[in-house]
């Protein structure tokens, strides 16, 4: 049942895509640290910029963090954002939207909207409000006076599926750090334990449930690596949690991962791969080659393997073995069948 449901939250990115108020649309650089200079363009709600380690995937996404929120320049903090010129087109909350900034500016730019916009780092984000959790000398003092929130039958069976535990009970506390955080105390087995003593994956993941819990709809959501800490299992969940409240709330989420549990739960138009060459770094729209997927631990089962005689029975083969745009790699990786050129002559 519950592949169904996921099945079902993909065939709703593409049917009832023309009722997303929120789409971001093309996004151009020049001569940025990193990634040198290219465009990139969105067709799904739910884009994954894939690609190895070094290819450019965060630069990318703190590049159009800093074009949606303009005061967000001290939060990034980032040398490889610094310099070069980008911009941003799309729809936000139903009004166009058009922004071109010099990054060797180094201001924050004037924006006096209210867009919501969210962004997470989610292996550092995690690990910093750890660090202020334990500067307090005791839970009371953090969480005095701030009303508590116990997960109910909705909310509850959701952060267990995506941890795969089975919690007895989950409470929230949004408390004010700075700005305004999650604090969770759960009940797990025979014990109970709280932020300040999970383990970094849990933490991690429970931070990711909470922006998308109370994210506003039509908002845009930008991730850092979701899969930071988290085993394959969860990251598969977790991949799966998010697809769902995308299609909920209609929300627009970017988000950058080398992880085959997020990249294989999209579609093909949904996915840009990045890959660093000697020319530089390649934005490649759609399904990469198998030998780039395999970079970031996607393997495809081979078939079949056809050996063709010229470049019309290529193609046709070349043709067959192709994703198709609504479906997600996951579905048709048992369909690829490596290709070989061989002459007229040969056998």
């Amino acid at each position: 049942m519950r592949h169904a449901r996921v099945g079902d939250y993909r065939r709703k990115l593409v049917t009832e895509r023309p009722a997303w108020q929120t789409m971001l649309e093309t996004f151009t650089y020049d001569e940025v640290p990193g990634l040198g200079s290219g465009i990139i363009t969105f067709e799904s709600p739910l884009t994954i910029i894939a690609g190895p380690n070094g290819a450019g995937k965060s630069t990318l996404t703190k590049c159009i963090y800093r074009l949606l929120d303009g005061s967000s320049l001290s939060e990034i903090d980032d040398p490889r954002t610094n310099s070069g010129e980008v911009s941003l087109t799309g729809k936000l909350a139903g009004e166009d939207f058009e922004r071109r900034y010099d990054l060797s500016k180094l201001t924050p730019l004037e924006d006096e909207s209210d867009r919501p916009v969210i962004y997470v780092d989610c292996g550092r984000h995690a690990l910093k409000l750890q660090e202020e959790i334990r500067k307090f000398a005791s839970i009371d003092e953090l969480i005095n006076g701030v009303a508590a929130v116990d997960l109910g039958k909705i909310d509850l069976p959701a952060v267990s599926r995506i941890l795969r535990r089975d919690y007895r009970s989950v409470r929230l506390y949004e408390v004010e750090l700075g700005e305004t955080v999650p604090f969770f105390e759960v009940a797990y087995g025979q014990g109970a334990y709280t932020s300040a003593t999970m383990g970094d994956g849990e933490l991690s993941a429970l931070m990711l449930w909470w922006h998308f819990w109370r994210a506003p709809e039509g908002a845009v959501i930008i991730l850092e690596e979701p899969e930071a800490f988290l085993s394959a299992g969860c990251q598969r969940t977790l991949s799966e949690y998010i697809l769902s409240m995308i299609v909920k709330k209609r929300l627009f989420c970017l988000v950058s991962s080398h992880s085959p549990g997020f990249i294989e739960n999209v579609a093909s138009d949904g996915l840009r791969f990045l890959a660093r060459t000697n020319d530089g770094v390649v934005v490649m729209d759609g399904d990469p080659p198998p030998i780039l997927l395999k970079s970031v631990g996607i393997k495809f089962e081979i078939m079949a393997h056809a050996f063709v005689e010229d470049s019309a029975a290529s193609a046709f083969f070349t043709e067959l073995a192709r994703t198709p745009q609504s479906q997600p790699l996951a579905q048709n990786r048992d369909q690829c069948v490596r290709r070989r050129r061989r002459g007229p002559h040969r056998p």
